[in-house]
């Protein structure tokens, strides 16, 4: 009988703890929120310019396709037709286009409320039958313009101590997969990447910027067409958005879609 009254007592304990969190949780409202989208002419980058052109955000769009991007633009505004929306053609492989870009954003629509690092490649290939220039590029795009776009907006967002940087890595940035040698790589770099920024952040008293990162399973997109999923469905792009969205909204620090396959991965690592 005792032991049964602890339990209990120490089950609503428990509830009244993560009750107590979940109220205390602020929603963070992007009305009004210059929002910057990589790799936004397609797949996820779109459907997540589109919720936030709902939400009222302004979207910054950046993607290497002109044509998809202006495709998505005006998609916008037919959405949400007094909707404020930028697109920018980008080649994210190149530091000094970055560069000039993220200076002309700068300009003429001021400093990023959020920074949503989602462009990505992958090949397919083994580190034995890839040439060098995609393996390089693959690192550069998925990698090496975290860096860049990092450095160009977050300091401004640390100065206002407000804002939030948000990565999409992957499923294949915690657990290595055969076939995928550098795409895996330059996920698990994002990873790491971000663990870093997230404590560097707190370690300076910034605690009104917000570092996330996204580990998504395969998704449903072309980018992915022809993968063997294994044991587990595709995710599809509006469940991994709506992750997005809601870890955004919420400040929310590492995400994993599907939620149980993080618990699975982190239990075997």
């Amino acid at each position: 009988m005792e032991t049964s009254t602890a339990f209990y007592w120490g089950f609503a304990i428990v509830f009244l703890l993560l009750l107590r969190r979940l109220m205390k949780r602020k929603v963070i409202d992007l009305r009004g929120q210059k929002v910057l989208i990589t790799g936004a002419a397609s797949g996820i980058g779109r459907m997540l310019a589109q919720d936030m052109v709902k939400k009222g955000a302004v979207v910054i769009l950046w993607d290497i396709n002109k044509s998809m991007l202006q495709d998505t633009e005006k998609e916008l505004k037919q959405i949400q037709p007094d909707a404020s929306v930028y697109s920018y053609t980008v080649d994210l492989s190149d530091r000094e286009n970055i560069k000039e870009v993220a200076g002309k954003v700068k300009k003429e629509v001021g400093d990023i409320d959020v920074l949503v690092n989602n462009a990505g490649i992958v090949t397919g290939k083994s580190l034995f039958n890839n040439n060098e220039a995609s393996i390089q590029r693959i690192m550069d795009v998925n990698t090496t313009s975290h860096f860049w776009t990092i450095r160009e907006f977050v300091p401004a967002m640390m100065e206002r101590n407000r804002g939030s940087v948000v990565a999409v890595a992957s499923m294949a940035g915690m657990v290595g997969t055969a076939n995928l040698n550098d795409y895996c790589a330059s996920k698990f770099a994002v990873v790491g990447l971000m663990e870093s920024l997230s404590g560097q952040v707190y370690n300076e008293g910034k605690t009104g910027v917000h570092c996330t990162v996204i580990c998504p399973y395969y998704i449903d997109t072309g980018m992915f067409a022809g993968v063997n999923p294994g044991m587990l469905p595709l995710l599809t792009p509006r469940y991994v958005v709506d992750k997005m969205m809601h870890a955004i909204e919420y400040g929310e620090h590492f995400v994993t879609c599907p939620p149980i396959l993080g618990r699975v991965v982190y239990n075997i690592l």
